[in-house]
């Protein structure tokens, strides 16, 4: 959970930092949301926790998938454990 929590937040920084008032796409979208008599940035704010979490559960995938292919180049290469020296008869 902390490796979550932690790529979250700075996911959700970077993606806060595209959010200014150079930003035509967030001016935008702020204009629309206060027509719409909508509390504006916790709109935002919502929907960016949202996308950050999600772009934070991607990271822990592909860290698991690394570690799934590690895994599996490991046992390949492992010695069988029903292999002996004895003579067959």
């Amino acid at each position: 959970v902390t490796f979550w929590d932690r790529w979250g937040s700075y996911h959700h920084a970077i993606f806060s930092e595209q959010i200014n008032i150079f930003s035509h796409t967030a001016q935008s979208a702020l204009t629309a949301l206060q027509h719409a008599s909508l509390p504006a940035i916790a709109v935002i704010n919502h929907a960016l926790t949202q996308q950050a979490m999600t772009r934070s559960n991607d990271d822990i995938m592909v860290v698991s998938s690394y570690a799934f292919v590690g895994l599996i180049v490991l046992i390949w290469f492992a010695k069988p454990p029903f292999m002996s020296n004895k003579p067959k008869r």
